[in-house]
C-alpha cells in the first residue's frame, strides 16, 4: 500500500504501540484506540454513509475487507500524499474507484468515481469540473438520479437518496407502485411516480434497476434484489407462481438441497424480455466461495432458450438458479430479448441463450444455445447487446477499439465482412467481428438493450449513438455520432423513446411520448415524434 502507510512506516513503528489516534499510520486494529480500526494504513471511525463522518469527510471502502471507514485529511491528500491501494484521486481527495454504485457507501457512482452527496439539497460537491456543483437543483425534489434503466416503452431512474422512480408503461404496475393507471392514464403515467415497498410505503435503499416486459427489479444496498409486476413466467423471482402481486417482493435462490434463501451480495442485475440476471459475490457466501471463484450469475424467469444459464431449457423458475454456463469471473452483464453475455475479468465473454444470427458470439445460426458460446473477441472492458447485435471495447496496445457482430448491415458497418444466411431469422449474418470508426476522444463505456441501438459515452461525458431500427429514435447510423446532451453518464432505449442521464443527476428524453415515456405531464399521439431531449418533469 502506498500513500498513508509509505508515508509514514517509521511513525507506525511507535505510534502502534498503544492505542494510537485517529490517522495514526497502523497494521492491525488492535493498534487503534477505542472506537477506531486499522483500514487503509491508518487508524479511522467506522461509517456506512459519508454523512456518519465530518463535514470535510468521505466515507471510504477498503477494497480487501469490504470494510468502510471515514477518510482523514493529513493521510488522504492525493496531492500530497497520493492514495492508498484502491483508491482514485479526484478533485484533489481520494475517492473510490467504482464500476456499480454498490462499490460506493454513498451510492453515488459519476464517472467511475464514487461521489459524495450530503444535506437535503442532494448536490454534488467533488463532482467533475464540468458538473453543475449545487447552485440549481437537480432531480425529484434536488435528489439527482444516478442510475437509468429503460425497456417496454418505460423508464425507471434511482436517485441519490435510493428512491427510485417510474414513468411511461405501467401495465401490470411495471413502475412498481402498485397500480397500473394514473390521472386518466390507461396503463400509462405520464409524469414519474415513486415505488412503493410492500408495506406501501416509499421503496427505500435502491442503489440500480432493471426492465422487463411489463415487470421490474431493483437491486438493494443490503445487495438483495426485489422484482414487482407480471409473474406468469416467474420474473418476480420470489419462490411464488401467482401473478396478482404487483408490488415488490424479495428474490430467492436455490440453496441447492431443495430448500430456499434470500439472493444475497448482489453487485449488478440485468433483466431481458421475461428473466433477469443477477452477478453475485461468491467470495462472500456463493456456491463457489473460498476454491477459485470471485463472482457467480443467478437467473430467473423463462429460460425455454437456455437464457437462465444452467445448460437446459428451463420452460421458466420462480426462484434464481445458478448460471454454471456464464463462468465464475463474471464483472458484466449485458441482456437483450432472450439472450445473455458475461464479460470476465479476463476479457473473455461468455453467450447463453437466443443465437439466431450469432449474436452470443457463435460462428453458427442455432436458434438456441444452451451451453456458453466464446465471444468473438477477446480482451474485452466493455459489452453490450441488442435483439441482434452485440458491440465490445476492446484494449489493443494503442487505441481502444470498437469491434461489433452479429446481424449484418452495411448500415452499421458489417459490409466487409463475410455473412452467412440465417433461415430461421431471415437475416445474413456476419461471420466475424467488424470495426468501427472510434471518435477523436473514444468510447469508454457502452450501453443497451434495445431493437437495435447502441450508445456510448467518453471520458468527457460525450454521448455517442450507432446502429438503430425497429421504430426507434434512431435509424441506420453508420458510425459513432454525437448527441445533443449535456455531458452524459449513460443512456438507453426504450421502444421508441431514448433518454440520457447527464452528470448533474437530470434525466433528459426524447422520441415518441403515446404513453408518457418522455415524462413531461403529457401524452401524444402514436407516431408523433419529438426529437428534441428534454428534461423529465419531477
Amino acid at each position: 500500500m502506498r500513500g498513508a502507510c509509505s508515508v509514514f512506516v517509521l511513525a507506525a513503528l511507535a505510534a502502534c504501540q498503544s492505542g494510537a489516534s485517529r490517522g495514526t499510520p497502523c497494521l492491525r486494529s488492535a493498534d487503534c484506540g477505542a472506537g477506531l480500526q486499522c483500514a487503509l494504513g491508518a487508524c479511522r471511525a467506522a461509517c456506512r454513509e459519508s454523512r456518519d463522518c465530518g463535514a470535510d469527510q468521505r466515507c471510504l471502502i477498503e477494497p480487501s475487507t469490504g470494510i468502510s471507514v471515514c477518510s482523514v485529511e493529513m493521510v488522504d491528500d492525493c496531492t500530497a500524499h497520493g492514495c492508498p491501494d484502491g483508491l482514485v484521486c479526484a478533485s484533489g481527495a481520494c475517492v473510490n474507484a467504482c464500476g456499480t454504485v454498490v462499490t460506493c457507501p454513498d451510492g453515488v457512482c459519476v464517472g467511475d468515481v464514487c461521489r459524495r452527496v450530503v444535506g437535503d439539497a442532494g448536490v454534488l460537491p467533488d463532482a467533475a469540473p464540468d458538473v453543475d456543483a449545487g447552485s440549481n437543483c437537480h432531480g425529484p425534489g434536488c435528489d439527482p438520479v444516478v442510475a437509468l434503466a429503460m425497456g417496454a416503452q418505460r423508464a425507471l431512474a434511482v436517485t441519490a437518496s435510493g428512491a427510485l422512480w417510474g414513468w411511461g408503461n405501467s401495465a401490470s404496475a411495471a413502475l412498481g407502485d402498485g397500480v397500473s393507471s394514473h390521472a386518466g392514464c390507461a396503463n400509462c403515467s405520464a409524469l414519474p411516480v415513486r415505488a412503493l415497498a410492500a408495506a406501501g410505503s416509499p421503496l427505500a435503499g435502491v442503489v440500480a434497476a432493471s426492465v422487463g416486459f411489463d415487470f421490474g427489479c431493483a437491486l438493494i444496498r443490503d445487495q438483495t434484489v426485489q422484482c414487482w409486476g407480471r409473474n406468469y413466467a416467474g420474473q418476480r423471482g420470489d419462490g411464488h407462481a401467482d401473478d396478482g402481486i404487483l408490488v415488490p417482493r424479495q428474490v430467492v435462490r436455490d440453496d441447492g438441497t431443495g430448500g430456499t434463501v434470500i439472493l444475497d451480495h448482489v453487485t449488478q442485475i440485468r433483466s431481458g424480455d421475461e428473466f433477469t440476471c443477477a452477478v453475485r459475490d461468491a467470495a462472500a457466501g456463493g456456491v463457489d466461495a473460498g476454491v477459485s471463484a470471485s463472482t457467480e450469475v443467478w437467473c430467473w424467469g423463462a429460460g425455454a432458450e437456455g437464457q437462465l444459464g444452467t445448460g437446459a431449457a428451463v420452460p421458466y423458475s420462480n426462484i434464481a438458479l445458478h448460471a454454471t454456463e456464464l463462468g465464475t469471473h463474471t464483472i458484466s452483464l449485458a441482456i437483450a430479448g432472450t439472450h445473455v453475455l458475461a464479460l470476465s475479468s479476463d476479457g473473455t465473454i461468455l453467450g447463453i441463450g437466443d443465437d439466431s444470427c450469432g449474436v452470443v458470439g457463435s460462428t453458427t445460426t442455432s436458434a438456441s444455445r444452451l451451453t456458453a458460446g466464446l465471444g468473438q473477441v477477446t480482451g474485452a472492458s466493455e459489452i453490450a447487446t441488442t435483439l441482434y447485435h452485440t458491440c465490445a471495447i476492446t484494449s489493443p496496445s494503442t487505441a481502444p477499439g470498437l469491434s461489433c457482430w452479429g446481424m449484418a448491415s452495411e448500415a452499421l458497418g458489417s459490409g466487409s465482412v463475410p455473412t452467412m444466411a440465417c433461415p430461421s431469422c431471415g437475416r445474413n449474418c456476419a461471420t466475424m467481428p467488424f470495426s468501427l470508426a472510434q471518435p477523436s476522444e473514444p468510447i469508454e463505456h457502452l450501453f443497451g438493450p434495445s431493437g437495435g441501438t447502441f450508445f456510448g459515452t467518453t471520458a468527457s461525458g460525450a454521448l455517442y449513438v450507432w446502429g438503430g431500427a425497429f421504430n426507434e429514435p434512431f435509424d441506420s447510423i453508420t458510425v459513432p455520432t454525437l448527441v445533443r446532451v449535456p455531458p452524459a453518464i449513460e443512456a438507453h432505449v426504450g421502444g421508441t423513446a431514448a433518454c440520457a442521464l447527464t452528470r448533474d443527476g437530470d434525466v433528459l428524453c426524447w422520441g415518441s411520448n403515446d404513453q408518457g415515456q418522455l415524462g413531461r405531464g403529457t401524452i401524444t399521439g402514436v407516431g408523433m415524434i419529438d426529437h428534441t431531449p428534454n428534461t423529465v418533469m419531477w
